[in-house]
């Protein structure tokens, strides 16, 4: 991507696998913001957080394989390219200097906003993003007193955001909230690959209900999660 949209939102994630619960609360996201493009930006692997061996180039791919899913939604591949350690901070100022003009939303899940204050350096987001949160109903953690201090003169509603501003504000959206997690996938994968026929295919109807049609073929072809550490 060059800086040919007006605005464009970028959600991180591991994507071990990419699956509708990553993507459709962000894509009601975009909807709800007017937002022009959504990229899917997978991230480095912590050092503490262990993947269940599935290499780099495999995430890559099934992150390409689930941008088909709509014409906005492209893979934003800036982190994976960025020397270590990886932080969010560092991944936006880069994204900031490649799109000078465009408003940036970065989208995160409410549990990760309110762990915000454990990031590095959690002060310098909004200096270059709009920070998203999406939020689920009846969630109401409470925060630390430093980050509502932060917060404060920040917090705006989506009909509230200049049109000229790139960055600088804090949006709550309420979206849709799948129950489903990426650790639950690679388990019914693994299970799909070890069952019986008739069992398989009762499976896979199962499993193409969070996950992209394509992404499915891909695992399948590759045998991604035959046998992992879930």
């Amino acid at each position: 991507m060059t800086g040919s949209s007006s605005s464009i939102a970028i959600l991180g994630g591991t994507f071990n696998p990419p699956h509708f619960g990553h993507i459709q609360p962000a894509l009601t996201a975009i909807d709800s913001l007017g937002v022009d493009k959504l990229g899917l930006m997978p991230c480095k692997v912590p050092p503490h957080k262990m993947l269940s061996e599935i290499d780099e180039k495999h995430r890559i791919e099934m992150t390409k394989l689930a941008c088909q899913l709509d014409s906005r939604i492209y893979p934003e591949l800036c982190e994976l390219t960025l020397p270590p350690p990886s932080y969010s901070a560092n991944t936006l100022q880069v994204l900031r200097s490649l799109h000078p003009n465009t408003a940036l939303y970065f989208l995160m899940g409410e549990d990760s906003f309110n762990q915000l204050t454990s990031w590095y350096n959690w002060r310098a987001l909004t200096n270059y993003c709009h920070i998203v949160v999406m939020r689920r109903k009846g969630n109401n953690s409470p925060l630390p007193p430093e980050q509502l201090r932060w917060m404060e003169g920040k917090c705006v509603s989506r009909e509230n955001i200049a049109n000229e501003s790139v960055a600088g504000n804090i949006i709550f959206l309420e979206t849709p909230f799948f129950e489903i997690s990426s650790t639950q996938l690679r388990q019914s994968l693994m299970d799909y690959f070890t069952a019986n026929p008739v069992a398989a295919r009762s499976s896979e109807k199962e499993i193409i209900k969070w996950l992209p049609k394509p992404v499915f073929n891909y695992i399948k072809i590759n045998r991604l999660y035959h046998s992992v550490t879930i």
